[in-house]
C-alpha cells in the first residue's frame, strides 16, 4: 500500500499497489510514478500531495480527480512526479545577490550570458536555494572548460539545465544534491558470482528483447563546410555585372593553406570522396571568432543628466523650489591584459581599438553580473571626467565609456548591475592583428573535430524490455549514475 499525504503529512489516502502502477525514469525528460487502480468513491487530491517510493518523494504537480468509468465506480491514475519535475514549474530568473545572499537586483526571465557552464549553474544553484529552500552542488565534467553563449527567455530550471546540457553535448542528473553535468554511463558492472568487474553486454534473446530502433534524425554527412562567426571581421562589398554589388558577410574561416575551400570530409581510411557519394553538410560556430581577452582594471563613474528624445531634461521633482533631474550613473573602465605568469601582473590595455567601418566599438562581458551583456562604448585616450562624492575633476587615460542599455526598461550598468575589477571582457568590432584570426581558425578547427567525431558515433537510440530474471542473476544495477 502506498500512503498519499498532503503538504502538511496529513494522510489523504491509503492506494494499492496494483500490477498497472508505473515507475518511469528518463534522463533528462521525466520521471514519475503512476499508480494505477479502481474505487468506488472518488476523492480529489490538492496539487502537492506526495508518496513516498524507495525513500524519494513524488508530488502531484496539478490537482487531480479521478476518472468515472461506471455508475458507482472510478478509476485512478495519477501521476507523482519527482522533486527535479517540479523544477518544470520554476522560471529561471537572472538577479544577484549581496553578501548576506539577499537579491539586491531585479529579476530577469529574459537574459542572456556567455560564459563557462560552471558559471551558468552556479545561477541555476542560486535559484534553487531561493525558491525551494534546498541546497545543491554542481559536479562538472572537468573537460567541460568552454566558453559558450546562451540566451534564456521566460525558461524553467528544468528546460535551462537541459540547454545547458546540449549546448555543451553532454548530460545532467540529480542524486542527491549533487547536479551533475557529465555523460551519464558506466563501464562496468560487479559479477555475483566472482565479485570481478566485467562489462555490460546486452544481448537479445539473453538479457534483452529485441529493440525498437529510432533513427538518427540528423541525417547522414561525410562533407563538413565550417564557419565561425562574422564579429571582428570586416564584411566586403563584391561588384558585379552593372551596378550590381553583393554584400559579403564574411565568416571565420578554417584555416586557408590546410583548408583552401573550407570544408573537411569524414572517410573511412582516408580515400577521397568521389562525386555521387558526397553529402554535405555546413556547420556554423557562432562562438568563435577573433577576441582579444581583456579584464576590467580601473572602474569610475560619474553621474549626467537624462535627456528625453527631443534633448529635454527630464524633471523627477523639485527641492527649495528648483527642480530635480533625472540622473544616470556612466561608468568608465580601463582594460587590462592578463598576466601570463601565476602571481603576475596584469598590464594596463593601451592600444588604440581599430573601429570597423560603419560599426560600433562595443564590450561583451562574459562573467559575473554583468555576463552576456554587451554594450557600445567610446575610447578615449585621455579624458577628464567628474568623481566621487565631491565630484573631483579627474584626468583619466586610455579608458572606455560604457552606454548604458534600456531595452528592458531598466538602465544597466547601474549602482547594482555594473563593471567591477577582474570581470572577463572581448571588444567587438574592431579590426585585430592577423594573429588573432589565425588562433580562432585553429578553434573552429577543433571545434569541426570534436564534431566530425561526434558523427561518428552511433546516435540511433534503442529501447527494450530487458529480462528481469537475467538481470537479477548479474546483479544489475540500472539506476541513474
Amino acid at each position: 500500500m502506498i500512503e498519499i499525504r498532503d503538504i502538511t503529512g496529513k494522510l489523504l489516502f491509503t492506494a494499492p499497489l496494483t500490477e498497472k502502477c508505473i515507475y518511469r525514469h528518463d534522463l533528462m525528460k521525466e520521471e514519475y510514478v503512476q499508480l494505477s487502480f479502481r474505487q468506488d468513491v472518488c476523492t480529489t487530491w490538492p496539487a502537492g500531495a506526495w508518496m513516498e517510493y524507495e525513500g524519494k518523494r513524488f508530488s502531484l504537480l496539478d490537482p487531480y480527480t479521478p476518472t468515472r468509468d461506471g455508475e458507482e465506480a472510478y478509476t485512478y491514475e495519477p501521476r507523482f512526479e519527482s522533486v527535479v519535475m517540479s523544477w518544470k514549474k520554476q522560471p529561471l530568473f537572472f538577479f544577484t545577490t549581496n553578501e548576506a545572499g539577499e537579491i539586491d537586483s531585479a529579476m530577469e526571465t529574459d537574459w542572456s550570458g556567455t560564459m563557462k557552464p560552471g558559471e551558468f549553474m552556479d545561477i541555476v544553484l542560486r535559484n534553487l536555494r531561493h525558491f525551494t529552500g534546498e541546497e545543491y552542488v554542481a559536479l562538472i565534467d572537468t573537460a567541460l572548460t568552454e566558453i559558450r553563449h546562451l540566451q534564456f527567455q521566460s525558461a524553467s530550471i528544468f528546460e535551462a539545465l537541459c540547454n545547458i546540457a546540449d549546448t555543451w553535448e553532454t548530460e545532467w542528473w540529480v542524486a542527491g544534491n549533487e547536479i551533475h553535468l557529465s555523460r551519464c554511463y558506466r563501464d562496468l558492472i560487479t559479477d555475483a558470482q566472482s565479485g570481478e568487474a566485467v562489462p555490460l553486454t546486452l544481448e537479445v534473446g539473453r538479457n534483452i528483447q529485441v529493440p525498437q530502433v529510432n533513427t538518427d534524425k540528423e541525417g547522414y554527412y561525410n562533407r563538413f563546410y565550417a564557419f565561425g562567426s562574422t564579429r571582428n571581421l570586416v564584411s566586403g562589398d563584391t561588384p558585379d555585372e552593372g551596378t550590381v554589388v553583393h554584400l559579403v558577410h564574411n565568416r571565420l574561416r578554417l584555416p586557408q593553406e590546410k583548408y583552401p575551400y573550407s570544408y573537411k570530409d569524414l572517410t573511412a581510411g582516408g580515400e577521397p570522396l568521389r562525386p555521387g557519394e558526397i553529402f554535405v553538410k555546413t556547420l556554423v560556430f557562432d562562438h568563435i571568432y577573433p577576441k582579444s581577452e581583456l579584464t576590467v582594471g580601473t572602474v569610475w563613474s560619474t553621474f549626467v543628466e537624462v535627456t528625453d528624445r527631443e534633448g529635454n531634461r527630464i524633471v523627477v521633482g523639485e527641492e527649495a523650489g528648483e527642480p530635480l533631474y533625472k540622473v544616470q550613473e556612466i561608468f568608465y573602465v580601463q582594460l587590462c591584459t592578463p598576466s601570463q605568469e601565476e602571481g603576475g601582473t596584469d598590464e594596463v590595455f593601451t592600444e588604440t581599438p581599430a573601429v570597423i567601418s560603419g560599426k560600433a566599438l562595443s564590450l561583451l562581458f562574459e562573467s559575473r553580473s554583468l555576463s552576456g551583456w554587451e554594450f557600445e562604448a567610446q575610447y578615449f585616450e585621455r579624458t577628464q571626467i567628474r568623481v566621487g562624492k565631491d565630484q573631483t575633476d579627474t584626468v583619466l587615460t586610455h579608458v572606455y565609456r560604457i552606454n548604458y542599455d534600456d531595452t528592458t526598461g531598466l538602465n544597466i550598468p547601474n549602482t547594482v548591475m555594473h563593471p567591477a575589477e577582474g570581470d572577463r571582457l572581448v571588444l567587438l568590432n574592431v579590426e585585430l592583428p592577423q594573429a588573432y584570426v589565425s588562433a580562432a581558425q585553429l578553434r573552429l578547427e577543433e571545434a569541426l573535430d570534436e564534431e566530425m567525431e561526434r558523427r561518428r558515433k552511433d546516435w540511433n537510440t534503442y529501447e527494450f524490455d530487458s529480462n528481469p530474471v537475467a538481470f537479477y542473476q548479474q546483479a544489475t544495477d540500472l539506476q541513474v549514475g
